[in-house]
Parts: C-alpha cells; sequence; structure tokens
C-alpha cells in the first residue's frame, strides 16, 4: 500500500501547509541550493526531501519540507506527512489525509504503538485532502527518529476508527538534510 509520489502531489501539500502558515522556517532569504540549483529532491529511506528556489521581490527564497505520501490500491492518496526542520531541533508540518473522515473527531499518532503527544484537531480541507496542523518539539523528533512506525488513528464519517502506518526509515537522516539546507 505505500509508495513514493514525487512532483505535483508533493508539491500541493507543501503549498497548502505553506499556506497554512505552518512552517515560518520553511523560507530562507538569500541562501541558493547545492550547485546553484534551484530544485533539489533527495530519497532518505521512507522520506523525500524537497527544495524550491523562488525570486520574491527580487530576493531568492528558499524552502524546504521533508515528506512522506501513501497511496491506495486504486493509487489514491491515504495518508501524506510534509516537515520542516525548526532551528531548536522541533518540526512543523501538517498531516494530509483523505476525505471522508469526521473531521469534528481528533486525531491521534502513535509511536510503535505508544501515545504521542495529545490528539489534534483538524484545521481545514482543501482540495488535496483535510489538514492537520503537526507540531513535534525536539524530544518528539528525536524518539520518531529511534522509531519503526507511526501511526495516525481517526474515524471515519460512518464511526469506524481507521489506523493508517506510517514507516519512519530515513527518519533522521531527512530532518538533518532539512535543517542543513535551511541554514
Amino acid at each position: 500500500m505505500t509508495a513514493r509520489i514525487h512532483g505535483a502531489a508533493l508539491a500541493a501539500a507543501v503549498a497548502a501547509t505553506l499556506a497554512m502558515g505552518a512552517m515560518p522556517a520553511a523560507a530562507q532569504q538569500g541562501n541558493a541550493l547545492p550547485g546553484g540549483a534551484n530544485a533539489l529532491n533527495e530519497t532518505h529511506g521512507d522520506w523525500n526531501v524537497a527544495c524550491r528556489v523562488t525570486t520574491k521581490d527580487d530576493k531568492q527564497v528558499k524552502s524546504c519540507a521533508m515528506s512522506q505520501q501513501q497511496v491506495n490500491k486504486q493509487k489514491q492518496r491515504a495518508l501524506e506527512i510534509s516537515l520542516v526542520a525548526q532551528q531548536d531541533g522541533s518540526a512543523k508540518g501538517v498531516i494530509v489525509l483523505p476525505f471522508g473522515l469526521a473531521v469534528t473527531k481528533p486525531v491521534s499518532l502513535d509511536l510503535d504503538d505508544a501515545a504521542l503527544g495529545k490528539p489534534m484537531a483538524f484545521s481545514t480541507c482543501v482540495p488535496v485532502g483535510c489538514l492537520v496542523p503537526l507540531d513535534l518539539d525536539a524530544g518528539m523528533v528525536k524518539k520518531i527518529g529511534k522509531g519503526k512506525k507511526l501511526t495516525i488513528s481517526a474515524t471515519s464519517t460512518s464511526g469506524q476508527d481507521i489506523k493508517l502506518d506510517m514507516p519512519l526509515g530515513g527518519f533522521t537522516s531527512a530532518f538533518d538534510r532539512v535543517a542543513e539546507l535551511l541554514k
């Protein structure tokens, strides 16, 4: 059920996150990517790192995020997480979940079957799916980096519990790379 998706779907989710203002450290001015590139895409285990350099008001702005997306058998998005490393070792981002979930019910995270943080609320739904802001402190980031899987639990509109597993291979490498690129 897991697949890596590059390109438009990733860009849409990251753009949605940036539009929400959930990634204040995502944009750094005056810094180019390695080799003077205007875009960078890397794979770190189960995670993708994507950066873009754009020009705004005659200044270069660099945006970088790490993400993982999963699709179902019908090639529809089942889950996506996009994160940006912060200077203090924490991360901010968004979980993109499919339509058909009870957006009035909270979403919870489990790391290797143990609760991780408090339940979280949906913020909105956009054309790519329904968004749950994600704010991970530095301790949570370290725990996730040592884990094997992250389970996102939600409730369908029919009341059924939905659990979506996300493998964590390459999480620390991707996180460290985003932090490095945003310096």
